[in-house]
């Protein structure tokens, strides 16, 4: 792929939320092809995840150490990840590897939704942003977060938005 070969590129916006018949459709193993380009140039300090991953959809029966092996950033310092699949339960493994991975990681845009990592530690965070996915009812949501609040006092800037109203 030539994004291989973009040694300075610091921002990535991956935005397939709205895939038409004619849009660029990739299946599962190119999206684990196009993360571990992506992991690979050091310079990426802002990656947008906006969509549900095929390579993370449980039909897509490829395992969690699949997308672990292909997804190494350190240097990323602002994530934002945008989808329904950051929610699943089947994602929570996949998804507490990139936190942990992400050691540098300063702002964080999740799903309120994403319950799965609030027992991480993230040392380096300082703003984190809260949504609610469209067809979601936030009751005990909240709740749950106390516990990343919690273990991760340090956090310096939150926007929360529990409802869609």
């Amino acid at each position: 792929m030539v994004m291989g070969y973009l040694e300075r590129l610091t921002v990535f916006v991956w935005d397939f939320r709205h895939e038409s018949s004619r849009s660029l459709c990739m299946n599962a193993n190119q999206e684990l092809q196009l993360l571990r380009i992506l992991s690979g140039i050091p310079s990426v300090e802002r990656l947008v995840l906006a969509g549900n991953l095929k390579c993370l959809a449980p039909q897509a029966r490829i395992n969690d150490h699949s997308f672990e092996t292909c997804w190494n950033m350190p240097n990323i310092q602002d994530l934002t990840l945008i989808g329904d699949v950051w929610s699943s339960p089947s994602t929570a493994s996949a998804l507490q590897h990139m936190l942990k991975q992400s050691i540098q990681l300063k702002r964080l845009q999740i799903p309120i939704e994403a319950t799965s990592v609030c027992k991480l530690v993230l040392p380096s965070l300082c703003t984190l942003s809260l949504f609610l996915q469209p067809d979601t009812i936030a009751i005990n949501l909240m709740k749950q977060w106390y516990v990343f609040f919690e273990n991760n006092p340090l956090v310096e800037d939150l926007w929360c938005n529990p409802s869609l109203t």
